[in-house]
C-alpha cells in the first residue's frame, strides 16, 4: 500500500471513529492504540492481520470484532451497545432489519463438538439494531443496537446473524445499572495450565478435600473453581486479568484448555497477554510456526486497550510486545526455553500509553494501569535466541534493546540502557499524569510497594530506577498466581478484591492484618447446587466457606415456572431473602437472583486453610411461595397503520393483584423476542404466527397469554419478495439461542446483496 493510501484509510477510520465513540452509553473508550498505523496495527485489525504463524491458528475471534471474551462491554439496561463487526463483502448490510443481535445466556459452541456454553437455563433477549455504519476501508460494520429495560443484570454472551454469517461471543456483555459511582472488581493473573509446577504434590495448600485439592492443586482445577464457583458468588462488576493465561508448550492445546474455563466465566473479563502467551516458535527454515501473541488476538482480544467505567480510566498494556525475533523460544516437552521473557514496550503501543494518559487527565479521569511486567526492572538486555535459553531465575523482569542486539532494526528503539529504556519511560509517564496504581503479575506472589512523593523509585531490591521521583503518591501491586506454581515460602494462589469509591481505591487487600494475606487464598470456598436446573419447584444451593472471614454471596436459581412464584430462605438463619431481579428462560424457566452472606470458619490466627470440617456450610432453599396470588397477562395486538407487516403489541391490561411491578417477555413466533410492556415487530414470514407474552412478578409468579397473528403474503411491495408470491424460507431460524439453530436469519433477503453504493462510509438507522 502506498503511504498516500495508507494514511487516507487512517484518516478516514479516525474520522468514522470520532463520530461514534463518544455517542453512546458503553464502556468502550479507545480502540486499542491510534493511529492504526497499517503494519503492525492493533486497533480494529487486530484478529484480522496477515499473520507471520505458518501453522494454521484456531481462530475462536471471527466477524465479530468487539465486544469479545477479552474486551466486553458494559450497558446499562435503556442504552446503546455498540457492535462492531468485520466482513469483507461491503455495503450489503446497511439495513438494520438484516441483522440478528441476541443477548443470550446459553448456547452450543461448535468449535467444541456443539458442547453447552453458559449458565443452566437459557434466557435469549433479542436486541432492535437502531443504526447500520459501514467504514470501506476497514471493512467494518458499526451497529447501535438498543438495550431492553426489562432485562435482567447478567452477563451475556452476544450472537450475531446475517444471511451470510454467524458469530457468537461468550460473556462479553455485562448489563448492569449505576455502575461507576462505587465498584468492586478482581485482579487476577498467571493460570498457566500444563505448568508442571502446579501439579507437584509440593504446590498443594492442604489435603482435604476441596475442590481442586483433590487434583494435587492442578492449575486447570483451581482456574475452574475461580472462574465457575468463586468468582461467581463473589459476584465483583468485572475482572482483570494480566497474562499468562497459559503455558505455551502447545499453543493450540494450552489455549484450548484455558479457553474451556474462561469462556464460561460469570463476570466480565478484560484481558491481556503475558510473555507465556506470547512465545514466537520458530522452525529450522526459519519461519515463525506459531506466534503466541497472533494465536491471542485470534482468540482472546486485543493485546492492548482501554476502558473508561466511573471516574476511571483502565489502561491495559502488552508488556511482552515487539516482534517474533525477540520472542522467540524453543519447544520441549515440559518448557519453552526463550531467552528474553521479560517486559517490553514498542514504540507504537508507548506513544499510545503516553495518548491515553493525556486524555484521562484532561477529562479529569483517575487512570489505572494494569501489565503483566514489573517496569521497575531489574533490566536484562534482549538476546538473540538460542543465547543461553535457560538463563535466569524464571522471573526476568524487563528487557531493553542494547547496542550488543537490537531486536526491530526497523523502529527506532535501540541503544538503550538500564537507566533509559521503555520500562523506564513507561514509568516516567505514569509519574507525569500522576497514576495512582500500576497493577502487575508475572512473579507469582503479592507484593505491594508505594512510593510518597518526593520518594525515589526503587525497584523490588530496594535499588534505585535511573533517577526518577515520584511526584505525586504511586503504588506498585503484585497480584499473586491465580492458579499456577508459586514463588516463595508462605505464599499461596489467589486474586485480589478490589474496590472503589469515586476516584479512589479504597481496599486492595483481602487481610490488612496480617498484611501477607493481600490476595483470597484460591479454592477455600464453593458452592454445591442440587435441582437447580430448571426443571424443579424446589432447588438448594449451599456455600461452603473455608476461609476465615465471612462473605457476601450472590446467587442464582433456575427454577420450573409456576403461578405462586419462589421465595428464597437462608435455612441457617431461618430467613427469607429478597429476590432483587427475575428473568425468564427459553422453555418457560424461572431465573431468580437473590443477595445472601454467609459466615466465617473457624480458625486460631486467622490460618488459612483452616482444619478440615470447619469449614462453614449454608443452606439457601428456593421452594414455591404459597401465599402470593398469580400475575395476570393479557395484551391488545394492533396491525400498524404504515405497514402491513409491522404489529404493535400492549401489554398495559397484564397486572399483579398484589401491585407488584411485572417483567413482560414477548416471543413472536418467528425466532424473535422482546422486552417491555409494549412492543413492535415486522414479520418477514409468511403464514401465521403465534404470539405469546409470559409475565413475571416480583416472586417471579408467572402467567402466559397467546395469540395468533395472520400474516399477509411475504413482502408483495418489499425489496425482500422472493419472486415466488412468498417468503419461503425467509424466516428466521435463531430458535432457543443455540448456535446450531441460529441459522442464517430471512434468507430472502439474498436478493439484497446486488445493492450497491457510491459512498465508502455508510450509515442507516
Amino acid at each position: 500500500m502506498r503511504d498516500s493510501e495508507k494514511w487516507r484509510s487512517v484518516f478516514f477510520l479516525a474520522i468514522f471513529l470520532l463520530l461514534t465513540v463518544s455517542a453512546h452509553a458503553d464502556s468502550l473508550s479507545s480502540l486499542m492504540g491510534w493511529p492504526y498505523n497499517i503494519h503492525n496495527t492493533p486497533g480494529l485489525y487486530y484478529s484480522s492481520l496477515t499473520p507471520n504463524s505458518t501453522d494454521p491458528i484456531p481462530r475462536r475471534i471471527a466477524y465479530l470484532i468487539y465486544p469479545v471474551l477479552g474486551f466486553p462491554a458494559f450497558v446499562e439496561p435503556g442504552d446503546g451497545l455498540r457492535v462492531f463487526v468485520k466482513f469483507d463483502n461491503p455495503e450489503i448490510f446497511l439495513d438494520p432489519a438484516q441483522w440478528q443481535i441476541r443477548l443470550t445466556t446459553q448456547f452450543q459452541n461448535p468449535s467444541d463438538n456443539y458442547a453447552t456454553v453458559g449458565q443452566p437455563v437459557a434466557q435469549n433477549y433479542d436486541l432492535t439494531v437502531t443504526e447500520v455504519i459501514f467504514d470501506a476501508p476497514t471493512l467494518t460494520y458499526q451497529l447501535t443496537c438498543a438495550i431492553p429495560d426489562g432485562i435482567p443484570e447478567d452477563l451475556y454472551a452476544l450472537m450475531v446473524v446475517t444471511t451470510s454469517f454467524t458469530d457468537v461471543q461468550p460473556g462479553c456483555v455485562k448489563v448492569k445499572k449505576n455502575l461507576g459511582s462505587s465498584m468492586t472488581f478482581i485482579h487476577f493473573t498467571d493460570s498457566q495450565p500444563h505448568d508442571i509446577s502446579s501439579n507437584s504434590p509440593s504446590n498443594q495448600l492442604n489435603n482435604f478435600d476441596y475442590p481442586g485439592y483433590g487434583q494435587l492443586r492442578n492449575s486447570e482445577a483451581i482456574l475452574h473453581n475461580e472462574i465457575d464457583r468463586e468468582f461467581a458468588l463473589l459476584n465483583p462488576d468485572f475482572a482483570l486479568f494480566t497474562g499468562d493465561l497459559i503455558y505455551g508448550v502447545d499453543e493450540p492445546g494450552d489455549l484450548a484448555s484455558a479457553y474451556r474455563i474462561i469462556e464460561e466465566t460469570h463476570v466480565p473479563l478484560f484481558m491481556v497477554p503475558g510473555n507465556h502467551d506470547g512465545y514466537a516458535w520458530w522452525d529450522f527454515a526459519n519461519q515463525v510456526k506459531q506466534d503466541g501473541l497472533e494465536y491471542y488476538s485470534r482468540n482472546i482480544g486485543p493485546q492492548y486497550y482501554s476502558f473508561d467505567i466511573g471516574d476511571f480510566r483502565f489502561v491495559m498494556l502488552n508488556s511482552y510486545d515487539g516482534t517474533p525475533l525477540r520472542r522467540e523460544s524453543g519447544k520441549l516437552v515440559v518448557a519453552s526455553p526463550v531467552d528474553n521473557w521479560g517486559g517490553f514496550l514498542s514504540e507504537e503501543q508507548l506513544a499510545w500509553v503516553g495518548r491515553e494518559l493525556d486524555e484521562a487527565q484532561s477529562a479529569g479521569q483517575t487512570p489505572l494501569v494494569f501489565l503483566h511486567h514489573d517496569p521497575r526492572g531489574p533490566y536484562t538486555a534482549d538476546a538473540p535466541y538460542p543465547t543461553d535459553p535457560f538463563y535466569g531465575d524464571g522471573t526476568e523482569y524487563w528487557n531493553y534493546d542494547s547496542s550488543t542486539w537490537d531486536s526491530n532494526p526497523f523502529d527506532d528503539i535501540s541503544n538503550e540502557t538500564p537507566e533509559h529504556n521503555t520500562g523506564t519511560l513507561l514509568i516516567g509517564l505514569l509519574i507525569q499524569h500522576h497514576v495512582p496504581y500500576i497493577f502487575l503479575g508475572h512473579h507469582h506472589y503479592d507484593g505491594t510497594w508505594t512510593f510518597k512523593a518526593g520518594d525515589p523509585i526503587t525497584d523490588r531490591f530496594d535499588t534505585p530506577v535511573s533517577d526518577l521521583v515520584a511526584e505525586a503518591p504511586l503504588t506498585f501491586v503484585q497480584t499473586t498466581t491465580c492458579s499456577a506454581g508459586v514463588n516463595g515460602k508462605g505464599d499461596y494462589e489467589g486474586y485480589r478484591v478490589i474496590e472503589s469509591l469515586g476516584r479512589d481505591l479504597t481496599r486492595i487487600n483481602y487481610l490488612e492484618n496480617p498484611i501477607e494475606r493481600q490476595s483470597i487464598p484460591a479454592g477455600n470456598f464453593w458452592s454445591e447446587p442440587a435441582n437447580n436446573d430448571g426443571t424443579f419447584t424446589e432447588a438448594q444451593i449451599t456455600v461452603v466457606n473455608g476461609l476465615p472471614t465471612a462473605l457476601p454471596v450472590n446467587l442464582q436459581f433456575y427454577m420450573a415456572g409456576i403461578p405462586s412464584g419462589y421465595e428464597i430462605v437462608n435455612e441457617n438463619k431461618h430467613l427469607i431473602l429478597p429476590i432483587d431481579d427475575v428473568g425468564l428462560g427459553q422453555n418457560g424457566e424461572v431465573v431468580l437472583y437473590v443477595k445472601g452472606s454467609v459466615g466465617a470458619a473457624a480458625t486460631t490466627n486467622m490460618a488459612i486453610p483452616v482444619p478440615k470440617d470447619n469449614e462453614v456450610r449454608t443452606e439457601f432453599t428456593a421452594r414455591a411461595k404459597l401465599n402470593n396470588k398469580p400475575p395476570v397477562a393479557s395484551f391488545e395486538v394492533a396491525q400498524s397503520d404504515t405497514d402491513d407487516r409491522t404489529w404493535d403489541f400492549d401489554a398495559s391490561a397484564s397486572h399483579d393483584p398484589e401491585g407488584s411491578d411485572l417483567r413482560y417477555f414477548w416471543d413472536f413466533g418467528d425466532g424473535y423476542t422482546a422486552v417491555g410492556q409494549t412492543a413492535s415487530h415486522t414479520y418477514l414470514v409468511d403464514g401465521a404466527a403465534t404470539v405469546t407474552l409470559t409475565v413475571l412478578d416480583a416472586n417471579g409468579g408467572e402467567s402466559s397469554s397467546q395469540t395468533l397473528v395472520n400474516l399477509p403474503t411475504c413482502c408483495p411491495d418489499r425489496e425482500h419478495h422472493n419472486g415466488n408470491n412468498g417468503c419461503g424460507g425467509c424466516g428466521v431460524g435463531a430458535g432457543q439461542g443455540s448456535w446450531p439453530n441460529a441459522l442464517p436469519m430471512l434468507a430472502v433477503l439474498m436478493a439484497m446483496l446486488g445493492l450497491r453504493f457510491a459512498r465508502r462510509t455508510r450509515r442507516h438507522g
